[in-house]
């Protein structure tokens, strides 16, 4: 998957019009994230901890999503590159400071939605998928700095 899906998400993200295609390219995001954080779960490195962190709140992001009212089920929309989630040439700090971008694309997003989805189900769904993923932004904010 790597970086330029990374930052195709959070390009999306930012470019969502309206509620459904904001949870779509979020659903799509923390899936991403997930793939993402998994690839780079090596117990020998030091920051082995703070990706399997990193990859349940990610999961639990995407299944808060799932739960919106105001989903359009049509993801998941497949990013441009068939390729593999690889740790593969993307070091894990790389790795780490994409996805914090992507963490923060989603915080705002998600949180500005919250505040102005007409449901509470969309509300609730907005307001706990904003903090898994601030949750990974905390966990990786320091991650990318070796």
């Amino acid at each position: 998957m790597g970086m330029t899906s990374i930052n195709w998400q959070a390009q999306r993200v930012q470019a969502a019009a309206g509620l459904p295609e904001l949870l779509e390219s979020a659903w799509c995001a923390f899936e991403c994230m997930l793939a993402e954080a998994e690839a780079h779960e090596d117990p020998a490195t030091p920051l082995f901890p703070v990706f399997v962190l990193a990859a349940t709140a990610a999961a639990n992001g995407r299944d808060a999503v799932l739960f919106a009212p105001s989903l359009p089920w049509s993801p998941p929309v497949t990013p441009p590159s068939g390729g593999q989630a690889g740790g593969t040439g993307e070091s894990a700090q790389a790795s780490a400071r994409a996805l914090t971008s992507l963490s923060q694309a989603l915080i705002s997003r998600l949180v500005t939605a919250a505040g102005s989805a007409a449901s509470s189900g969309d509300q609730d769904a907005c307001r706990y998928a904003a903090g898994r993923a601030r949750v990974i932004c905390d966990l990786l904010a320091g991650a990318g700095d070796d």
